[in-house]
């Protein structure tokens, strides 16, 4: 994919396109949003026993950071190699990947490095998409895009409350 910097003069994109672009930024909020909610915190639990809250400060602490600097360096990564579908993808798969080793470690520690892993996971498929929207979508339209992605946090929620009750089940 050649990257378009000139997204002011890119021609307009179809309705449907925008619309697919959005759902494929609310799967990555659904992707994170039950897990920290949800799943994480009963995880550390059942790993670290009494020690459960202080094991999640020490757990999102080093996740935030990570977060934080594997944004940077995704963004610069996507733009270096040309390249944003391929990040994307290779985030997708190591998000996923990530996520089921987390159900199968054993220790608190373990658990805190693959939490870390998976937020690098996790940008690196994520900031890629953001920026892409910059690629191909034009200035004209980035107001109507930005109010269509602004539906991710809350379908992100919804998915951790259809989780919670029961709706969505593991296979």
């Amino acid at each position: 994919m050649a990257m378009d910097n000139e997204a002011r003069g890119a021609a307009r994109q179809p309705l449907g396109f925008l619309l697919l672009y959005a759902l494929a930024y609310a799967g990555g909020v659904t992707a994170y949003t039950p897990f920290l909610m949800l799943v994480l915190p009963a995880r550390i639990t059942e790993l670290a026993g009494a020690d459960d809250i202080v094991w999640l400060g020490y757990i999102v602490f080093a996740g935030a950071v990570a977060a934080s600097v594997s944004g940077v360096l995704s963004g610069w990564l996507s733009d270096r190699t040309n390249s944003r579908r391929l990040w994307v993808a290779v985030g997708m798969v190591a998000t996923i990947l990530l996520q089921l080793a987390m159900t199968q470690c054993d220790s608190i520690g373990a658990l805190l490095w693959l939490v870390v892993a998976w937020q690098l996971a996790l940008n690196l498929m994520l900031v890629p998409l953001i920026a892409w929207a910059g690629d191909f979508v034009p200035d004209t339209q980035k107001g109507l895009l930005g109010g269509l992605l602004s539906i991710a946090p809350a379908q992100g929620a919804w998915s951790g409350i259809l989780f919670a009750a029961g709706a969505v089940f593991s296979f």
